[in-house]
């Protein structure tokens, strides 16, 4: 068995799965394999993320946000529930910044938009209120972007 001459790190393969991930997410309709494929490549990331020695709490936020994503997307709900709950949970214990906050509180409403709409709504104010604490325009318009494409009721 031969070497690779130059094996991608952990590092690479992490930011190369998360960006395959938005092919998916960035197609209007997705089939079943396609979605599949979404879930994979998300998962696929997030391992590599933790496999490099010095990834961050924000690399793990990240990916955690990327996965509840696509489990909204692929409309399962309880699973987009459960990674944006570990979005937020990593994001208090280690005090991330508002951006990566907020963006827990984005994924959870997403996820619960339509399941819970008063619980996505909460969520959506939670993301909000971050926003304000977000000193850098561009994080803090690009927050505002996702939060202004989930549809709550009264949100």
């Amino acid at each position: 068995m031969t070497k690779e001459k130059n094996p991608m790190s952990h590092r690479e393969m992490a930011a190369a799965c998360f960006n395959k991930t938005w092919h998916y997410l960035d197609l209007i309709e997705r089939k079943s394999d396609e979605v599949d494929a979404m879930l994979n490549v998300a998962h696929t990331s997030y391992w590599h993320w933790t496999q490099f020695p010095d990834h961050t709490a924000t690399n793990l936020s990240v990916g955690l946000w990327m996965l509840s994503r696509v489990y909204a997307v692929a409309d399962l709900p309880e699973r987009a529930t459960h990674f944006a709950q570990a979005c937020i949970s990593i994001g208090q214990e280690h005090k991330l910044p508002p951006f990566y906050a907020g963006y827990g509180y984005e994924a959870q409403a997403r996820a619960m938009s339509r399941a819970n709409q008063s619980a996505a709504s909460e969520s959506l104010a939670k993301a909000r209120k971050l926003c304000d604490a977000i000193e850098d325009e561009l994080e803090k318009k690009m927050l505002l972007d996702d939060i202004n494409t989930i549809n709550v009721g009264s949100a």
